[in-house]
Protein backbone atom coordinates (compact mmCIF):
# COMPACT_ATOMS: atom_id res chain seq x y z
CA UNK A 1 0.00 0.00 0.00
CA UNK A 2 1.16 3.52 -0.42
CA UNK A 3 2.26 5.15 2.43
CA UNK A 4 2.29 8.81 0.92
CA UNK A 5 5.86 11.42 0.06
CA UNK A 6 8.68 10.15 1.55
CA UNK A 7 9.89 12.02 4.74
CA UNK A 8 13.23 13.24 4.69
CA UNK A 9 15.14 13.72 7.82
CA UNK A 10 16.52 17.13 9.54
CA UNK A 11 19.99 16.48 8.05
CA UNK A 12 18.60 16.36 4.73
CA UNK A 13 19.56 19.88 3.13
CA UNK A 14 16.48 22.29 1.92
CA UNK A 15 18.68 23.49 -1.10
CA UNK A 16 21.87 22.44 -2.67
CA UNK A 17 25.09 23.77 -1.12
CA UNK A 18 26.35 27.12 -3.37
CA UNK A 19 29.93 27.94 -3.76
CA UNK A 20 30.79 31.19 -1.95
CA UNK A 21 30.44 34.03 -4.33
CA UNK A 22 34.07 35.57 -4.95
CA UNK A 23 34.61 39.15 -3.53
CA UNK A 24 36.22 41.52 -5.99
CA UNK A 25 37.86 44.51 -4.03
CA UNK A 26 36.47 48.42 -5.42
CA UNK A 27 40.07 48.78 -6.33
CA UNK A 28 40.33 46.36 -8.93
CA UNK A 29 37.52 47.84 -10.84
CA UNK A 30 38.31 51.32 -11.04
CA UNK A 31 35.54 51.83 -13.61
CA UNK A 32 33.02 51.98 -10.50
CA UNK A 33 34.41 54.28 -8.09
CA UNK A 34 32.43 57.32 -10.37
CA UNK A 35 28.86 56.49 -9.76
CA UNK A 36 27.01 56.06 -13.51
CA UNK A 37 24.45 58.68 -14.41
CA UNK A 38 21.30 57.53 -15.87
CA UNK A 39 21.51 57.58 -19.71
CA UNK A 40 19.38 59.74 -21.62
CA UNK A 41 16.64 59.31 -23.29
CA UNK A 42 16.73 58.79 -26.66
CA UNK A 43 16.41 62.28 -29.32
CA UNK A 44 12.89 60.78 -30.46
CA UNK A 45 11.81 61.17 -27.21
CA UNK A 46 12.26 64.51 -26.60
CA UNK A 47 11.33 65.81 -29.74
CA UNK A 48 7.96 66.15 -31.49
CA UNK A 49 6.63 65.35 -34.96
CA UNK A 50 4.36 65.50 -37.73
CA UNK A 51 3.38 63.42 -41.26
CA UNK A 52 4.00 64.88 -44.08
CA UNK A 53 1.42 63.20 -46.74
CA UNK A 54 1.82 65.43 -50.17
CA UNK A 55 3.40 68.56 -51.94
CA UNK A 56 1.69 70.25 -54.16
CA UNK A 57 2.23 73.10 -56.37
CA UNK A 58 -1.31 74.26 -57.48
CA UNK A 59 -3.53 74.79 -54.45
CA UNK A 60 -6.82 73.68 -55.90
CA UNK A 61 -5.18 70.17 -55.64
CA UNK A 62 -4.01 70.99 -52.03
CA UNK A 63 -7.32 71.64 -50.97
CA UNK A 64 -8.53 69.09 -52.14
CA UNK A 65 -6.44 66.37 -50.66
CA UNK A 66 -7.13 67.93 -47.66
CA UNK A 67 -9.98 67.51 -47.59
CA UNK A 68 -10.03 64.20 -48.68
CA UNK A 69 -8.07 63.25 -45.73
CA UNK A 70 -10.26 65.05 -43.85
CA UNK A 71 -13.21 62.75 -44.60
CA UNK A 72 -11.49 59.53 -43.90
CA UNK A 73 -11.25 61.03 -40.18
CA UNK A 74 -7.39 62.09 -40.25
CA UNK A 75 -7.03 66.14 -38.79
CA UNK A 76 -5.16 67.17 -42.14
CA UNK A 77 -3.51 70.65 -42.38
CA UNK A 78 -2.08 72.82 -45.19
CA UNK A 79 1.02 74.81 -44.82
CA UNK A 80 2.70 76.79 -47.38
CA UNK A 81 6.24 77.92 -48.26
CA UNK A 82 7.52 80.43 -50.28
CA UNK A 83 10.12 79.43 -53.25
CA UNK A 84 12.31 81.78 -54.94
CA UNK A 85 10.85 82.54 -58.55
CA UNK A 86 9.13 79.18 -58.67
CA UNK A 87 5.38 80.01 -56.51
CA UNK A 88 4.78 78.80 -53.49
CA UNK A 89 4.78 75.07 -52.21
CA UNK A 90 1.91 73.32 -50.24
CA UNK A 91 2.81 70.55 -48.01
CA UNK A 92 -0.28 68.85 -46.22
CA UNK A 93 0.53 67.47 -43.08
CA UNK A 94 -1.28 65.54 -40.21
CA UNK A 95 -1.10 65.80 -36.40
CA UNK A 96 0.96 69.04 -35.31
CA UNK A 97 2.63 67.69 -32.43
CA UNK A 98 3.05 63.68 -32.10
CA UNK A 99 5.33 61.84 -29.82
CA UNK A 100 7.85 59.42 -32.33
CA UNK A 101 5.71 56.53 -31.68
CA UNK A 102 2.23 57.91 -32.78
CA UNK A 103 4.04 59.39 -35.72
CA UNK A 104 4.91 56.07 -36.68
CA UNK A 105 1.56 54.15 -36.15
CA UNK A 106 0.03 57.48 -37.94
CA UNK A 107 2.56 56.61 -40.55
CA UNK A 108 1.45 52.81 -40.80
CA UNK A 109 -1.89 53.70 -40.61
CA UNK A 110 -2.18 55.73 -43.46
CA UNK A 111 -0.23 52.75 -45.73
CA UNK A 112 -3.04 50.77 -44.86
CA UNK A 113 -5.40 53.63 -46.46
CA UNK A 114 -3.29 53.67 -49.42
CA UNK A 115 -0.81 56.36 -48.75
CA UNK A 116 2.23 55.68 -49.07
CA UNK A 117 4.71 58.49 -49.59
CA UNK A 118 3.73 59.78 -46.14
CA UNK A 119 7.09 61.07 -44.26
CA UNK A 120 8.04 62.17 -40.67
CA UNK A 121 8.90 65.56 -40.12
CA UNK A 122 10.18 67.29 -37.00
CA UNK A 123 8.70 70.12 -35.58
CA UNK A 124 10.05 73.64 -34.45
CA UNK A 125 7.56 74.40 -31.64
Amino acid sequence: PALGPEVLSAEFPPHPALPAPSVISQNVLPFLAQPLLPARPPISHARRFTVQVAIYDRSSDAEETVNILRDKGYPAFLTTDPRSRLGTLRRIRIGQSLGHGHALRLIEQLHVDGVTDARLVTTTN
